[in-house]
């Protein structure tokens, strides 16, 4: 490629770019002393709109001679800084004129040296009114110094950024994002917002459907901004201004207040008062939880409704609310007689019952206006002690001296406990005598506890059994050791010479920081062993049990399986903890429903079915389920009991076959059949469909088997039912009456043609001889043919008629069918 055709090809980016376009002046780039690029507006203003391109002339072409010869030696002659030159420019067709020129270095020396050349003739002569270039320039002061971020968007992408546009992209120079598309600088989640473009901006300038939007930078980072887009229209194509605000940091300053705030909420629902958030109006913006339980309304229930609903005499005592009211209007000091001063009212519940409230109100500014926080507490424990407290006195008045003993002592309350303690609870001095014993603890030891108050404890306790019987239990050597509050199982004795089981723990007592003594605990921990003595056994019983045993909570949920279970099931706990019982090991669907019918009805259930595991291996099961209620009647557990009765259900099955099917053919028997042809005559009556019948008996047959033997008669029968079966559809009978007696049964058969084609196919198929041992053997069939309900209104009609069918057959020659007829019955042989 020639140097020429390089110069007239290069073009750099902003030649064609949105941002060429939209300025109002002509630019040129001219290295050395040529023309390299121009914009379209160059190209209009030289004279060469539709006929050529100055790229490749010499600038010096277009310029008034006084230029022409300063710019052949350097074309850096022409810089004019920021202030404009008038320069006189002779356009390729057309008069000269006169313009004002603005040139930039970009960079090189000598013939490399380069400038960005921009010409503007609206700011000569009368075209503009006087003073908009001034105002031009005086906006585009305003948005370039704007610290938000202004992005200029034509139909062909991007055509100018601020200085605050170019920080918030990460940006050097326009050219970087100039040309690209704005979905090219949004996050993933908005692309689809921006994909049309200019189309897709002006939307959502029109429709606001966005204020806040994430940002791509062109190094990959993401940036929250505020979103704002207004479209400017004009002859040259409409454009969208797009306004930024990075607001990342509001935005973790918002997300930090709301964290506060969940904090400060949080801390307020922890408080056992109930805290309101009352507006101007006396109406209730929150409310605590505390709020919830005292009042007894949903928590929702509150909101913006009037204080006064839930604590009447509000609107009434000292004027409260219209102190309020005028605080909300005014800048005016708020009443000492209100703020921060705790009053009694009453307050109602959601039941309608009315309870003593201690209200206080404090005020907090918010924005212009206020809001007060009103402290709700429930009166009705400080009114009773304050009740307490006064009947306290009355009684100490009266009798100081006679309550001064007993008010050193345990209170009537402790005293309640411990004689209502299950357990023995024991009171020591530090010299190990008792000094206070409850009840129970005399029950277990069978001795009257006032008369064990002052005795050393080791009198008390003394072992049951062993060779240490009747001696004392080392309490106080305990004692000594603390601090302590280690438990102890040993077993005692009691004073009628029994003993039992015995669990006692040791905590010391402190007045202060003095050591006065301890109290022990006992409690009688025979039935605890005895059931875990069982429970052990239970365990044990469970794991080597023969049957296998599942345990499932009471939603059928398996928790334990034994061995035996996983043996006989194939089903390892993996499988079966956690799963549903009857979804993972009953497969059949209708099962399911009965066994959890049975159980709903009968509270245990039984079924029997074939399970196949994963090698293909089927074993008959038989589970049994039984429900354990709590005593509240309330379903607790269930228990499964699995055998593997895979023998008992194959013999049944030997059982039922030998009785339905014949041993010789496996075709089904005179009873299967008898069975099969009241079944489809009912079913044929229901749907009103047919069902033909066939009676076929072997022409020839005795004739084999009484020369070449039973054994190839037998061979014969069987070979017989084979070539039945080939000939009938799936859903066909074909039974063995006995001897060479065979009988097809046709449900569903759309007419009696269809029951012709099977009997051709069967005469067919019996004109192949059959090999008999070696040996060949021929038979042919006399068929019998009747349909249901055509001819037929019963199942022993339909096999009658089939009956008389076959014995014209035989009469015919053999080896054909025949179909019933009426006139057949004259005479009929037939013995059904």
């Amino acid at each position: 490629m020639s140097a020429k055709t390089k110069e007239k090809s290069y073009q750099p980016a902003w030649a064609n770019s949105p941002l060429s376009r939209a300025m109002r002046a002509a630019v040129l780039e001219v290295v050395g002393p040529k023309i390299v690029a121009a914009s379209p507006k160059a190209l209009s203003l030289l004279g060469y709109h539709g006929k050529g391109t100055p790229v490749g002339r010499p600038l010096a072409h277009h310029l008034a001679k006084s230029w022409s010869s300063k710019l052949k030696t350097n074309v850096l002659a022409l810089a004019t800084g920021r202030q404009p030159r008038q320069v006189s420019i002779v356009p390729f067709s057309g008069k000269p004129f006169e313009a004002n020129v603005v040139a930039k270095p970009l960079g090189g020396k000598g013939k490399n040296a380069a400038v960005l050349v921009a010409i503007d003739k609206a700011v000569v002569g009368a075209d503009l009114p006087a003073g908009k270039t001034a105002r031009d320039k005086f906006y585009r002061s305003i948005v370039e110094a704007s610290d938000t971020a202004i992005i200029v968007v034509d139909a062909h992408g991007i055509a100018h950024l601020n200085p605050a546009a170019r920080k918030l992209l990460d940006v050097e120079r326009d050219d970087e994002a100039v040309g690209r598309a704005f979905a090219d600088i949004v996050h993933s989640d908005y692309t689809s917002l921006f994909r049309r473009g200019l189309n897709d901006l002006k939307t959502v300038a029109r429709s606001k459907m966005a204020d806040v939007i994430i940002l791509k930078t062109l190094r990959g980072h993401v940036v929250d901004v505020s979103f704002n887009a207004v479209t400017l229209k004009s002859a040259e194509g409409d454009r969208v201004v797009v306004g930024c605000r990075d607001i990342t940091s509001h935005i973790d300053g918002v997300e930090a207040l709301r964290d506060r705030e969940q904090r400060l909420q949080a801390v307020v629902d922890a408080v056992a008062d109930g805290v309101m958030a009352v507006d101007e109006r006396g109406h209730i913006q929150s409310v605590n939880a505390s709020v919830v339980d005292l009042f007894g309304f949903a928590a929702d229930h509150y909101i913006d409704r009037p204080l006064a609903e839930f604590l009447p005499n509000w609107a009434s005592d000292s004027g409260i609310v219209e102190k309020i009211s005028a605080l909300g209007r005014e800048s005016i000091e708020f009443p000492v007689d209100l703020l921060g001063k705790t009053r009694e009212m009453p307050g109602v519940t959601s039941a309608g019952a009315s309870f003593p409230a201690d209200v206080t109100v404090t005020i907090m500014q918010q924005g212009r206006g206020s809001l007060f926080t009103v402290v709700v507490r429930d009166a009705r424990a400080r009114k009773t002690a304050e009740e307490a407290r006064r009947s306290y006195e009355a009684q100490l008045e009266r009798d100081v001296a006679e309550r001064t003993a007993e008010l050193n002592s345990l209170s009537q309350r402790n005293r309640q406990i411990l004689a209502a303690a299950s357990n023995g609870i024991i009171a020591v001095d530090t010299d190990g005598k008792i000094t206070m014993i409850n009840p129970a603890a005399g029950e277990l030891f069978d001795r009257a506890p006032e008369g064990m108050m002052g005795i050393p404890v080791e009198r008390l306790f003394v072992y049951g059994s062993g060779g240490k019987s009747g001696s004392a239990v080392p309490i106080r050597t305990e004692i000594a050791k603390g601090p302590y509050h280690v438990d102890f199982d040993v077993r005692l004795g009691r004073h009628d010479g029994s003993s039992f089981d015995a669990a006692y723990t040791i905590a010391p007592i402190y007045e202060g920081k003095e050591n006065v003594g301890a109290v022990i605990t006992v409690r009688d921990v025979t039935e605890r062993r005895r059931i875990a003595a069982e429970q052990r056994v239970a365990a044990i019983v469970f794991d080597h049990s023969t049957e296998g045993l599942l345990v499932a909570d009471a939603r059928g949920t398996v928790t334990k399986t034994n061995p035996a279970f996983r043996a006989i099931t194939g089903l390892d706990d993996k499988r079966m903890i956690g799963a549903s019982v009857f979804d993972t090991l009953i497969v059949d669907e209708k099962l399911r429903r009965d066994l959890t019918d049975i159980l709903a009805k009968d509270g245990k259930g039984e079924i029997e079915f074939w399970r196949e595991d994963k090698s293909g291996k089927r074993t008959a099961l038989k589970l049994g389920v039984s429900r354990i209620r709590d005593e509240r009647g309330r379903t607790q557990q269930y228990t499964g009991i699995v055998s593997d009765v895979t023998a008992r259900k194959l013999e049944e099955e030997k059982i039922l076959y030998q009785a339905n099917y014949d041993q010789l053919t496996g075709l089904p028997n005179r009873a299967l059949f008898q069975e099969r042809l009241q079944r489809l005559v009912i079913e044929g009556r229901r749907g009103k469909t047919n069902l033909g019948m066939m009676f076929i008996d072997l022409d020839g047959f005795k004739a084999i088997n009484d020369n070449l033997g039973h054994d190839a008669g037998d061979l014969l029968l069987q070979g017989t039912a084979m070539r039945l079966l080939k000939c009938v559809r799936e859903s066909d009978t074909v039974a063995r009456l006995g001897g060479d007696e065979f009988t097809v049964l046709m449900p569903l058969l759309d007419s009696l043609d269809g029951a012709i084609l099977v009997a051709s196919r069967i005469l067919m198929s019996l004109t192949q001889p059959f090999d008999l041992n070696g040996q060949e053997g021929r038979v042919s069939a006399s068929i019998g043919i009747s349909i249901y309900p055509e001819q037929a209104r019963g199942a022993e009609q339909l096999l009658h008629n089939a009956d008389v069918a076959m014995y014209h057959a035989k009469r015919q020659g053999k080896a054909n069918y025949q179909i019933w007829r009426q006139d057949l019955e004259a005479g009929a042989e037939a013995r059904y």
